[in-house]
């Protein structure tokens, strides 16, 4: 064994020892990767480099038991750093700054995404107006997917994840419910699906007092889960977060405000609208989105169902002064409008919630740029809200984006209005390994700066009724044509003599026959 000052080198075992202490290993048989540790002149710097055959490779620093890592210095330490593009795969700890977004960030397990450091304590609030819920066990019989009495909510509007599980196909779909206390009406639209089947069509009816929102499957087993925005009599004025719930007690026929707010901190709204005429007894729902470019602003409605011959109110928007305002006209006097509002400046903060997901604010171009993320494993599907913005062309957008995914690929639609009177913002969605990526490019060249809300919800299997199953060990009547492909059918312990059972199976002797009876 070699020795220099106080040093210990065995050549045996490839290990180098200081005062019977072992302070390197180089005793792999395969070994490839080491640890150089390089000198400088005065001035410089020394530094400790991973070196070897493989591309990337970790440098890792271990305490022992629970002994602590410290880097003592009255300086600083310089993190990781690099644009959002070149963001590693991550994992719980991580810490980088983004050079594309001028920002520390540390990685959200939750999120399946790099956030800002600076919201890492930070939760997309969500309003008292919403609620979750799920129906497992939908077939092609009529089945009841959510109930609230009439006095609860005039209106509720579903965002919703529906599964076919014997296709194993996915489903985002929208649906809105509008009722008079003695009729329900429901629109249903918009969304993406991973197959061809139409999963759950929906009605609506009243019974006894009961509000219910009613699904049929294409397929004899689907579930859904439902994110729900309810509005009625006993909805009050409140704000959480990028959401708000507002009120107009009194719209006529004269044009007037519903709601306003200052471009200049603004670019884009979503609402979803619930108009209540007590005189005529007639209800309207509609949902609109709004955004401008400074200037002018432009508006979209759809998903507009009523409960009478006629709406009964006509949405427009513009600017007036510093002031974006969403404007309405009463078709009939005194009626009271409630919306729910998702409002979306140009510099949102990433933030998180169970069920929500304030989607900070990221700059793309022409080519496909990466917005958000998440996971399979937290989320099948997410609907989303998006706004785009480009100074420079004085180009502005607002969309609403599905993307869902069933494990295999994943699939993107979207709809929305643009101040260039052509879509601003594409959109597409890929999957690798658990995690989906939502990416945009921008029609408007580079520089534009997009930013979002996202409601995400888990749909797994929740399985088939009793009646729909195969039981392993219990005593079970099955009907309807059964195709066994490439299998192998074992029928242990059969008669093995006539059983007198009219259709009974019995072995002669090697050969299977069907008794008489």
């Amino acid at each position: 064994m070699a020795r220099t000052r106080g040093f210990q080198w065995n050549n045996k075992t490839k290990k180098l020892f200081s005062k019977g202490q072992e302070v390197v290993d180089n005793s792999a048989s395969n070994l490839v990767n080491t640890l150089k540790n390089v000198g400088s002149a005065t001035g410089t710097g020394v530094a400790l480099t991973a070196q070897g055959n493989d591309s990337n490779i970790d440098l890792t620093l271990t305490a022992k038991g629970t002994g602590n890592v410290t880097v003592s210095s009255t300086g600083a330490i310089v993190v990781p750093k690099g644009t959002t593009a070149q963001a590693p795969t991550g994992a719980a700890g991580m810490l980088r700054y983004n050079t594309t977004l001028a920002r520390y960030e540390r990685y959200d397990v939750s999120a399946g995404a790099f956030v800002d450091i600076a919201t890492q304590a930070a939760a997309a609030a969500e309003s008292d107006d919403v609620s979750i819920g799920e129906t497992l066990s939908v077939g092609t019989s009529v089945k009841n997917i959510d109930t609230f009495g009439t006095s609860v909510f005039d209106s509720a509007f579903y965002l919703a994840i529906a599964k076919d599980e014997i296709n194993e196909e996915i489903a985002a779909q929208q649906v809105s419910l509008v009722h008079n206390n003695t009729s329900a009406f429901v629109s249903a639209g918009g969304g993406v699906r991973t197959g061809s089947n139409s999963h759950i069509s929906y009605t609506a009816d009243i019974n006894s007092g009961t509000v219910r929102l009613r699904g049929t499957g294409s397929s004899t087993v689907n579930s859904v889960k439902f994110y729900k925005i309810g509005l009625g009599d006993a909805t009050s004025e409140s704000s959480s977060g990028n959401t708000a719930t507002l009120i107009n007690t009194d719209v006529d026929s004269a044009v007037e405000n519903i709601d306003t707010w200052a471009h200049a901190s603004y670019r884009g709204a979503k609402y979803y609208i619930s108009a209540n005429n007590t005189g005529k007894t007639e209800l309207q729902n509609i949902e609109c989105m709004v955004v401008h470019n400074g200037t002018d602003a432009f508006i979209t409605t759809y998903n507009d169902v009523h409960t009478g011959n006629d709406p009964l109110i006509s949405l427009t928007a513009d600017i007036s002064g510093s002031t974006v305002r969403l404007r309405a006209t009463g078709n009939e006097p005194n009626t009271a409008v409630k919306m729910y509002r998702v409002l979306l400046s140009d510099a949102q903060s990433t933030a998180t919630s169970t069920n929500t997901r304030t989607v900070g604010a990221t700059t793309v171009s022409s080519s496909a740029t990466q917005i958000d993320t998440f996971t399979t494993d937290g989320a099948t599907g997410c609907h989303y809200v998006i706004t785009g913005h480009n100074a420079g062309a004085s180009d502005d957008s607002i969309a609403e984006v599905f993307v869902v995914s069933d494990g295999t690929d994943a699939y993107v639609a979207s709809t929305g209005i643009s101040s260039k009177g052509t879509d601003q913002l594409t959109f597409t969605a890929s999957l690798s390994g658990t995690t989906v990526t939502l990416s945009a490019s921008s029609t408007s060249g580079g520089s534009t700066t997009v930013n979002g809300y996202r409601v995400q919800m888990l749909r797994t299997s929740g399985g088939a009724a009793t009646d729909l199953q195969v039981l392993t060990s219990t005593t079970q009547t099955i009907s309807g044509a059964k195709t066994f492909s490439n299998a192998v059918v074992m029928m242990t312990n059969l008669p093995t003599s006539d059983p007198s059972n009219a259709g009974q199976l019995w072995n002669d002797s090697g050969t299977l026959k069907i008794s008489a009876g």
